[in-house]
């Protein structure tokens, strides 16, 4: 087993997360990865992208969340879980990030991106990533769908994604953040299944309904080829052409 998972929320969104990435695995020892927007040190300053994973289980995930400061704050994020019976390799599971191009590794990641399902022009789309500078550090997927969502942005990051998804073949779920852009996730799928799930307090993302809080109150499940746009508890649904099917409130 294994699956995707975002939330926004105006709250403390760990022991959502947790356990969302708990009923998605297939036992607590899978692996799991975590991106979150932090806040900033100041009022200046735009949240950050941050990452964190375990390949030990998720008793070991809660930890690492455990000490991260300032962790009450966070209220953005995705996540990925991946069942070591599907091949986890030690950070194979972690949310991907671009730089964007020529960046050094320890750049401020500009997208984060957690993905399903296989990618199959991966190496067409990674020739074109080489040729524009972009350097790719594994062979996960969602790093190759961060960097050319981060190549095709010019502005606007729902039309960025749009764009990038239109050069992929296969189907797919995803979920991205972006640098910056607090409490909004953007998510999108065609083939594989994802869903909206509206709380009180929460609009998240997920590839199985069952990761969403107790307190979720409808669920609708994303037509293939829509695109979602969730900011804070707001979220459009458009479709394959680019026009809006749903917006709320």
């Amino acid at each position: 087993m294994g699956g995707i998972l975002g939330l926004t929320s105006d709250r403390n969104l760990s022991a959502h997360m947790l356990h969302g990435l708990a009923q998605l695995a297939g036992d607590p020892a899978d692996a799991y990865g975590v991106a979150l927007l932090t806040p900033a040190a100041n009022a200046s300053q735009a949240p950050r992208l941050r990452r964190l994973g375990s390949t030990e289980g998720l008793d070991a995930l809660n930890q690492h969340l455990r000490v991260m400061d300032p962790l009450s704050e966070v209220n953005t994020a995705i996540a990925h879980t991946q069942g070591r019976a599907d091949g986890a390799v030690p950070n194979h599971c972690l949310p991907r990030f671009s730089q964007g191009p020529q960046a050094l590794i320890t750049a401020p990641a500009r997208t984060a991106v957690v993905f399903m399902g296989p990618l199959l022009n991966a190496p067409e789309l990674r020739a074109v990533l080489a040729q524009r500078f972009y350097a790719l550090r594994s062979h996960a997927e969602s790093e190759c769908m961060a960097h050319i969502i981060d190549a095709t942005h010019q502005g606007d990051a729902a039309q960025a994604v749009q764009r990038a998804l239109a050069l992929v073949q296969g189907p797919y779920a995803l979920a991205v953040l972006f640098q910056g852009q607090a409490q909004r996730i953007i998510g999108a799928c065609s083939g594989l299944p994802l869903w909206l799930g509206l709380g009180p307090t929460f609009v998240g993302l997920s590839s199985d309904p069952v990761a969403f809080p107790a307190e979720t109150q409808q669920l609708l499940r994303v037509q293939d080829g829509s695109l979602v746009d969730i900011q804070g508890l707001s979220f459009q649904i458009w479709g394959s052409r680019g026009s809006p099917r749903f917006t709320a409130p």
